[in-house]
């Protein structure tokens, strides 16, 4: 079945074609109408970001522990001027910063996902999206 609609928009002319929402499109607005609140809070983003702002972070360490064994001088500088609170607070700054600006901008791109499909939806899409059957659909794909 091909449900495809044809508009024509007298701002510009454009005219634009599109179909009926997929299942796996239905499925991503069911789970972002659960999640998206949740996923919204700083405290949730902060907490999956760790992961992400440790990868940025632990270079800075490595290098500064590995530099003794191939840079002499720099060791001996960072010996002499090296402050381990700020180190600490440099490295805590730079995780902090990654994991919620990485969760943030995940966010803010599935919220835009979520409504360009919304957007999309006719009426017909919105009463799959209430009736949808996850479960029957996901086990349909594993055969």
């Amino acid at each position: 079945m091909n449900y495809l609609r044809h508009e024509l928009f007298a701002c510009g002319f454009l005219l634009y074609f599109y179909a009926m929402l997929t299942n796996d499109e239905i499925m991503f607005i069911r789970y972002w109408e659960r999640r998206r609140e949740k996923e919204k809070k700083l405290s949730w983003q902060l907490l999956t970001g760790i992961p992400r702002g440790a990868m940025f972070a632990l270079p800075v360490i490595i290098i500064l522990i590995s530099a003794r064994f191939w840079y002499k001088r720099a060791d001996m500088t960072a010996n002499a001027q090296l402050n381990p609170i700020i180190l600490s607070i440099g490295v805590f700054s730079i995780i902090f910063f990654v994991a919620v600006f990485y969760k943030r901008y995940k966010w803010e791109e599935n919220e835009q996902r979520y409504l360009e499909f919304k957007a999309k939806a006719t009426k017909e899409d919105l009463e799959r999206i209430k009736n949808f059957d996850e479960q029957a659909f996901l086990s349909s794909r594993k055969r």
